[in-house]
């Protein structure tokens, strides 16, 4: 969250190449991931911030283990902390991410 006396500020977004396409531009995925870094936050986050996400990766881990599926798509995945509770009792893990920088340290941790 930004402090109150900053204003966000984002590059505009670009046009899409066809109706219902999104672009991907890495300055404004990286202006929104550093609004948003749930990442970074849990890493130096308080006590607090760590039992908060804690929960909520427990929570969702049961959900999806609940559902029995074959095949998860973690939309946004950030640094595929969620699916780290999960990928090895799934069939697939597919994971998803517009910043090519939390992606590839999604995929640096080899889920299945």
């Amino acid at each position: 969250m930004l402090a109150p006396d900053r204003p966000r500020t984002l590059p505009p977004a670009p046009a899409a190449t066809h109706p219902g396409a999104a672009s991907v531009d890495p300055a404004r995925n990286a202006a929104l991931n550093a609004t948003h870094d749930m990442a970074g936050l849990r890493a130096r986050g308080g006590r607090i911030v760590r039992a908060i996400e804690a929960r909520r990766r427990r929570l969702v881990s049961a959900r999806v283990l609940r559902s029995r599926p074959g095949v998860v798509a973690d939309v946004g995945c950030e640094d595929g902390w969620l699916a780290e509770a999960y990928a090895d009792r799934v069939g697939e893990t597919v994971l998803v991410d517009l910043d090519p920088a939390m992606l590839a340290r999604a995929r640096a941790k080899r889920l299945p």
